[in-house]
Parts: C-alpha cells; structure tokens; sequence
C-alpha cells in the first residue's frame, strides 16, 4: 500500500503534467497560424450585447474598451518599474530607517495594486471584449459595401445603373475622403504610432547616455547615489520598451503602412462615375477585392492585437 509520501509525489507529478499540458495548449496556440475565419470570429454573446446597435454606438464601445484594456498595460508597466524603484530607493537615497519603512509599505501596496489590475483585466476578459468589439465594428462598417455588391450582382445584365452608381459611391466614400476613408483612418493611426515610436527612441538614447555617464562616474566617485543612473534609469528605460511592446508598435505600424499600400492601389483603379456602364465588372471586381483586404486588415490587426500570426491568404 502506497505511504502518504508516494501519494505526495504522484499527485505532484500529476500537476507537473497538468502544468506541462497547459503550457504546450498555449504555446501551440499562440504559434499555430489561424485562417482568415478563424481571425475573424465574434462570438454570439457580444452579437447579442450590441444587437440592433449602429455602426457608432459599436464603433465608440470598441474604441472606449481599447482605450482602458491599454490603458491597463501601461499603468501595469508603470507600476511594476515603479515598484523596482521603491525597492531600491532606500540604499540609492540613503534613507532612514522610518522612511524606508514607508518605502516597503509604498513597494507592497503598489504590488497589490498591479496583481488586482492584472486580475481584473484576467477575469474581466478585457482583452476578448475588446477585440470583438472592434471586429464587428468593422464588419458593420463595410456591410454597406457588401449589400451594395449583392444589389449588383443580382441586377439583370444591362440594367439601370442605380446599383453601380451606390456601389460607386461607397467605393468614394471608403476611398477617397471623407469622414469614413479608410485610407484616412489607416494614416491618422500610423501617424500617432510614428510619434510614439520616436519618443520611445528619444528616451532609449538619453537614457543609455546618462547610464554611460553613471557607470564612467563610478570609477572616480563612490557613492550609492550613482545608483540613480546606473540601475533607475535603465529600469525606466526598460519599462517604457515594456510598454512599446504591449502596445506592439513596429508590427501595428507595418500592419498600418501595408494597407494604406494596398487601399490606393484600389483607390487608383477605381474607375470615374461616368465610365460606369462600360467599367462596372471592373468596379464589382474592386469592390470584393476591397472587401477581401478589409478583411486581411481585420486578421492581421486581431493577430497582433491576440499576439498571433493569421495563416496566409
């Protein structure tokens, strides 16, 4: 018969195992490539949430459940170099007694608050909520442009030009200006990324120069202050990459660049209102292709928002 320590060690090996499978479920999860379909799935309880909603009531939750699940990441970010700081405080500044006590306090309250973010944002599945959101905001979005293909589709051969003439115009209206462009949208978004990515660079380079200022000065001065540039700074440094990478700005600013690419490529062969009636297979034509790349720009947001690569169309 099995002793209490042999019970001890199998059920051990057991949540080994479990911790092992759940590892292997998620890594392979995040590395197996993920059809368009599959990018591109809202689930039925957020249909439900928004059902009978228009495209700005959709498009404003999306942007608002953005705004605070980032947010979140960045204020984590800033708390977790915030409690480094506090934890090294004491011996840089050479503290007293007392006021290295209200340090530790400060450094223990700032964790609780980080681990109850965390949580909050685990339980409180910001993250889905959000990226459903955006992807039926999009969907709603073009689903003008859709109805209008189908209308032209099912027009009889050599028919009135009404059907072409509205496809045409949302093709203007998706195109070519205007409140909803999305080639607009595509570079006001790529614009703030840019700036973002600069400040970062900005603050990487005076950050590494006052660290090769702090770490030279310690060969002649000896004194803990130095800690303030040779481990703070850095720590500073490094939180605000933490965060350039939570916010994943090189693959957003490429995933940007290539669909303002590739919507003027669209845009350019978009043929005049007057040449409808004899380019109107070339405006359907464009039409789904535009669909098809809104679609693209869809999955390749969610996998870089979700930290996965979508499978090649």
């Amino acid at each position: 018969m099995a002793g209490p320590e042999a019970s001890r060690r199998s059920l051990a090996a057991r949540a080994l195992a479990a911790v092992y499978r759940v590892v292997v479920d998620v890594v392979g999860g995040l590395s197996k490539p993920k059809t368009l379909d599959e990018m591109l799935v809202v689930s039925e309880a957020t249909r439900s949430e928004f059902a009978g909603q228009n495209f700005r009531a959709v498009d404003a939750a999306a942007t608002f459940r953005g705004e605070v699940f980032r947010g979140l990441g960045i204020i984590a970010s800033a708390l977790g170099a915030l409690a480094v700081w506090l934890a090294v405080s004491p011996m840089a500044f050479q503290l007293s007694q007392r006021a290295a006590a209200v340090t530790k306090t400060a450094k223990l309250a700032t964790l609780a608050l980080l681990g109850g973010l965390l949580l909050y944002a685990h339980f409180g599945n910001l993250k889905r909520r959000w990226i459903e959101a955006r992807l039926l905001a999009e969907e709603l979005r073009y689903s003008v442009l859709a109805a209008a293909i189908r209308s032209c589709r099912s027009a009889p051969s050599g028919g009135e030009l009404a059907p072409l003439q509205a496809l045409h115009d949302e093709l203007v209206r998706l195109l070519f200006g205007g409140e909803g462009c999305q080639i607009l949208y595509h570079q006001r978004r790529l614009s703030g990324y840019l700036l973002i990515e600069q400040l970062v660079n900005k603050v990487t380079y005076g950050g590494l120069a006052l660290s090769v200022l702090g770490s030279l000065l310690a060969f002649v001065i000896r004194s803990s202050g130095l800690l303030v540039l040779t481990v703070l700074v850095p720590m500073g440094v490094a939180a605000i990459h933490g965060m350039s990478s939570f916010l994943r700005l090189p693959q957003l600013i490429a995933q940007h660049e290539g669909m303002i690419e590739r919507l003027r490529r669209i845009r350019d062969l978009t043929p005049a209102a007057d040449e409808l009636p004899e380019q109107g297979g070339l405006l359907v034509d464009l039409a789904d292709e535009l669909i098809l790349e809104l679609q693209r720009g869809d999955s390749a947001w969610t996998g870089i928002a979700k930290g996965q690569e979508p499978a090649p169309v």
